[in-house]
C-alpha cells in the first residue's frame, strides 16, 4: 500500500484506501501472534512451574504451622506438669 501524494489528494478531495486488505493483513498478523504455539508453550510451562512452587510453599507453611502447634502443646503440657508438681511444694 502506498500513500497518494499531496497533490493527488488535493485534486481528489476524497482519498480512497484499500482498507480491507490492510485490515486483513493486520488481523492475520495478530492471529498468528496469538496462535503461536511456542509462546503458549513457554507461558504454560512457566505457569506450571509457578503452580508447583506455590504448592511446595503451601506444604512447607502447613508443616511449619503443625510444628509450631506441636511445640505449643508440648510447652503447655510441660507447664501444667510443673505447676502440678509445684502446687504441693509451696506449703
Amino acid at each position: 500500500m502506498t500513500l497518494p501524494s499531496y497533490d493527488t489528494l488535493k485534486k481528489n478531495s476524497v482519498a480512497e484506501f484499500d482498507v480491507e486488505s490492510v485490515n486483513k493483513k493486520t488481523m492475520q498478523q495478530s492471529r498468528a501472534m496469538r496462535d503461536d504455539k511456542n509462546v503458549n508453550k513457554e507461558n504454560n510451562q512457566r505457569y506450571i512451574e509457578l503452580r508447583k512452587d506455590e504448592d511446595e510453599e503451601d506444604k512447607r507453611m502447613t508443616r511449619m504451622k503443625e510444628y509450631a502447634k506441636q511445640e505449643r502443646e508440648e510447652q503447655l503440657k510441660k507447664e501444667k506438669a510443673e505447676s502440678a508438681a509445684n502446687r504441693w511444694n509451696t506449703f
